[in-house]
């Protein structure tokens, strides 16, 4: 909404896509969970979920619904393809005794490992937005008016404003626009930290102890 511009329910519509790739690739994990080694889920998981980070480490300011929408359907396919053999591989080897215990220690360590991750990110997106901002700014020269009308339609617009205008809106028009880059330029770098961490995990998975047995699929949660 802040960087595309989209309306609130445009937004939720982007968000809602991944969400049906997680709810698609779910049905499916249930489905193969007695045929196929979960390490080869988990594996598969990871790497459909690099694939659409990365995709993602590609977006620009005027991006448009569809092209947000696949990376997200193959993050959303990914996830489903992780979360449930990944809870099989964990507790697979727990007795049932033992069972509730190790399942309640799974989701904790699960939430609190989202919740820090999640703090880096955003840590991470607020410093990189403070510091592309900085280097756009000492590099961007409001007068080159024809580098202005051949960037983009908005900038060609800022430039417009400043004939029309004067120097005033216009600097606070580059100004925004240097906001607005920056943020860009914090989230690609972001996603790409994203697309890393999932491609090493993508090997390692194989790594894993398979299950002796495999009764049923998990709930999915």
């Amino acid at each position: 909404q802040q960087i595309c511009g989209y309306t609130p329910m445009l937004a939720g519509m982007v968000l809602s896509i991944q969400s049906f790739g997680t709810l698609i690739s779910i049905i499916f994990a249930g489905r193969l969970f007695n045929k196929v080694d979960p390490r080869l889920m988990v594996t598969l998981g990871c790497l459909t979920a690099g694939i659409g980070s990365w995709y993602m480490a590609n977006f620009y300011a005027e991006i448009d619904f569809w092209n947000i929408a696949g990376p997200g359907i193959l993050r959303g396919i990914g996830s489903g393809f992780i979360f449930i053999p990944l809870t099989t591989l964990s507790l697979g080897a727990v007795s049932m005794e033992n069972m509730g215990t190790a399942s309640g220690l799974f989701n904790m360590v699960r939430t609190i490992g989202g919740s820090i991750g999640i703090a880096i990110l955003v840590a991470m997106l607020t410093s990189g937005t403070q510091i592309h901002q900085s280097y756009l700014a000492a590099h961007v020269d409001p007068f080159q008016f024809d580098m202005l009308l051949h960037a983009s339609p908005a900038a060609a617009g800022v430039a417009a404003n400043f004939i029309r205008h004067g120097s005033g809106p216009m600097l606070g028009m580059v100004y925004m626009q240097v906001e607005r880059q920056a943020a860009v330029m914090a989230f690609i770098d972001d996603f790409r930290i994203i697309a890393y961490i999932f491609f090493i995990l993508t090997p390692v998975a194989l790594l894993m102890h398979k299950p002796a047995a495999r009764a049923s699929a998990p709930a999915g949660h």
